[in-house]
Formats: structure tokens, C-alpha cells, sequence
């Protein structure tokens, strides 16, 4: 998930696969997210990876610490918080 952050690796990647012309773009934007974002976001595959030994404990820990993190960000019955992505094109000859 976070292995292409940086715009290098991308053409690095991008570049062996066989395209040129590689480009990438900042985009800063709005990250929206429902109801459960600290759900949403132990749900996910780095997380869920770094969580898989786990024990019911360390894993009700992390959420409530998580939850907690989130709260400066909820407004009304959703959350939201500043990210950043990458907008790319390439040519593939």
C-alpha cells in the first residue's frame, strides 16, 4: 500500500515494467470516511498484516487508541482528514 509513496519508486517500477514517459503528479486532497473510519482502517491490508499475531487485547488497544487519534477529525457522521496521492501517466511503447 505505502510501497509507491514515493514518486522515484513509481518510475523505478514503472520503468522495468516497460513504460516511459513517466509522470507524477501531487494531489492533496480530502479523505473521507464513514461512520467506523477506525474499522475501515484496521481493516486494511498493512494493518491488518502487522495485527495478524495479535491477541484480542493488543487488538481492542489499538482500535480505542485509533478511535481516539480520530476524533479532531469527525464532523457530523463522518471523518475527515488531509491525504495525499499520487496522480500518474506513462507510455508504454
Amino acid at each position: 500500500m505505502f510501497s509507491l509513496a514515493d514518486p522515484g519508486r513509481i518510475n523505478d517500477v514503472l520503468a522495468h515494467a516497460g513504460f516511459q514517459n513517466v509522470q507524477t503528479v501531487p494531489v492533496d486532497t480530502t479523505m473521507v470516511y464513514g461512520t467506523d473510519a477506525a474499522a475501515f482502517i484496521l481493516g486494511s491490508g498493512p494493518v491488518q498484516f502487522n495485527l495478524r499475531n495479535a491477541d484480542q487485547f493488543t487488538i481492542d488497544q489499538a482500535r480505542e487508541r485509533l478511535t481516539a487519534a480520530l476524533r479532531p477529525y469527525h464532523e457530523a457522521d463522518t471523518v475527515r482528514m488531509r491525504g495525499a496521492w499520487w496522480v500518474v501517466t506513462a507510455t508504454r511503447p
